[in-house]
């Protein structure tokens, strides 16, 4: 033994080393090209969205260290460039392949870990396959941007693998150290992870070497966030601010995270938070039994799930609970709580060859249930995502080549960080060629590039009297013959647009108007309608009744 290595105390238990019968280790393998194959069949439809053009824009190319909403995004962002100057925008699946492979990367981690903690086989297969094929989790799959919420999961879990042998080493104390830091390079979502992580090397190992662990990747993340994220405003608006958000919205936002994600990926939601009192009971039984120092890594990673819980209530209380299962999210709280759910379960069947039978049985609806749901998901984003790509098609069409327009956002609601400079710089770099666009596209891109709010002055005060809204709350404008029609805004805010031309309505379309009145003008064959956004009021003044 090197004379560096501490041998680990008798009692604290070591995995289970991985001998199977070739039959597990081929039923694992064939879930794993079935996920492959799923995600072969619904990923080719699907294109960019969203945050992921931050990273695209040539003005963004090289900008590494700069936070994006908050987070680290050196490793996401690098790979989105690579990728981009080899094959443009002309395929999505380059970009898309590398979060796949690294989402069934994590999924065979996570099985092998269940397995050498003492799962029935059986039992980790079909929990794994359920990871693999999450519909819920579809915004994290199928949308390459999200590699960096998956990434730091896998590099965390094989740091718990080497923290879980029986001596570290001065190198293996090292790669724990840099997996931790690779994780943090991709998001804040390696965060959780150096908590779990290092609070296990503490239990097994001793303070020195967590102590080691938590100093370099302390230093290395806090000297980037001192020197890059000191200041930042991203996601501030959302932030618990005040006694009331601590104390409760946060409480409620962490309880409604776990249950609600439990909810959204079994079929019978009802019976999500008996389940989850389940898994509690089994938690507070297994560590009192064992104690602190013989709880396992899946204890670890559910202590990680609710340090996640928790900063994310502290980032996104404001938002509301309804937030607080959004498929990113569920994706993370079942990948960190599946080892320790595998471990209830077989605990549950205790040997049973009829209870394994149920359970496996529930299990595969389960599954079945998620591939079904996946499906669905996918097909709603690449609805939207085609939009985007048609609707920059139609932005080149509309293009009149002036400096003033290359400011626009042609689709300010699903691709905001875009502007037509954006398209123009794509389009004559030769990575991305203009296709056919469809007639509700067209309208919807041509109201975004071309509908003006302009404030004026008409020469009163607030209007007393407005025009009624519909029953979705819109107000249709009075399009006078000459000039546009005019809107009175209780403060500048953001307003949904709906427009209608022969039939066809827009979508996706948004105005931003000043507060006071506005002059609605720009685009003459729709007819247009508004509804405010954010609680704020819009009024299209109409005359007293008997005038």
């Amino acid at each position: 033994m090197s004379p560096t290595a501490t041998p680990a105390p008798p009692e604290i238990p070591t995995m289970r080393s991985l001998h199977l019968s070739p039959w597990w280790w081929g039923i694992h393998a064939a879930t794993i090209l079935v996920a492959a194959l799923v995600f072969v069949r619904v990923g080719g439809s699907q294109w960019f969205y969203y945050d992921e053009w931050d990273f695209l824009v040539e003005r963004q190319e090289w900008d590494l260290l700069t936070p994006h909403n908050g987070h680290l995004s050196f490793a996401p962002a690098l790979i989105t460039t690579l990728i981009k100057l080899v094959v443009g925008l002309h395929s999505y699946w380059p970009f898309l392949a590398v979060t796949i492979v690294v989402h069934l990367a994590l999924v065979h981690v996570l099985w092998r870990l269940m397995v050498r903690l003492g799962a029935q086989p059986l039992i980790a297969i079909l929990v794994a396959f359920t990871l693999a094929v999450l519909g819920a989790g579809a915004e994290n799959t199928l949308w390459a941007f999200q590699t960096g919420f998956i990434a730091p999961l896998l590099t965390g879990i094989l740091a718990l693998f080497v923290v879980f042998r029986a001596s570290l080493r001065k190198r293996d104390v090292a790669a724990v150290a840099l997996l931790l830091l690779l994780g943090l390079s991709f998001a804040s979502t390696g965060i959780p992870m150096v908590v779990g992580v290092v609070v296990f090397l503490l239990v097994r190992h001793g303070w020195r070497k967590a102590l080691v662990v938590a100093a370099a990747v302390g230093v290395v993340y806090g000297t980037w966030f001192l020197l890059f994220n000191t200041g930042s405003q991203a996601a501030n608006g959302y932030k618990a601010s005040n006694a009331t958000d601590f104390l409760v919205g946060m409480s409620q936002f962490v309880s409604h995270g776990f249950i609600d994600s439990l909810a959204a990926v079994v079929p019978f939601e009802q019976l999500a938070g008996a389940l989850l009192v389940l898994f509690c009971v089994w938690m507070v039984v297994s560590v009192s039994r064992g104690g602190l120092r013989r709880v396992s890594p899946a204890h670890y990673l559910t202590l990680a799930a609710l340090v996640f819980a928790a900063l994310t209530a502290y980032t996104r209380v404001q938002l509301g609970v309804g937030s607080a299962s959004s498929g990113r999210y569920v994706y993370v709280y079942f990948a960190l709580l599946a080892p320790a759910a595998a471990l209830c379960l077989t605990a549950l069947i205790r040997r049973s060859r009829i209870a394994l039978g149920a359970v496996a049985a529930l299990l595969a609806v389960v599954a079945v249930y998620n591939v079904g749901m996946l499906n669905i998901n996918a097909n709603t984003q690449a609805a939207v995502e085609q939009f985007t790509k048609e609707a920059m098609s139609a932005a080149v069409d509309l293009d009149d080549g002036t400096a003033e327009a290359g400011q626009v956002h042609p689709m300010p609601v699903i691709a905001p960080p875009l502007t037509l400079d954006d398209i123009r710089a794509f389009v004559a770099r030769g990575e991305f060629t203009p296709g056919e666009v469809s007639e509700p596209v067209m309208l919807s891109t041509e109201i975004n590039m071309e509908l003006k709010a302009l404030p004026v002055d008409p020469g009163g005060a607030a209007p007393t009297v407005c025009a009624p809204a519909d029953g979705q709350g819109f107000l249709v404008l009075d399009r006078a013959e000459e000039g546009g029609a005019i809107v009175w805004a209780s403060a500048d805010l953001r307003a949904d647009v709906r427009a209608v031309d022969d039939g066809i309505t827009s979508n996706f379309t948004v105005l931003r108007l000043s507060k006071g009145f506005n002059e609605i003008d720009g685009v003459d064959a729709a007819d247009i309608a508004l509804r405010a956004q954010d609680g704020a009021a819009l009024c299209v003044p109409a005359a007293p009744s008997g005038e």
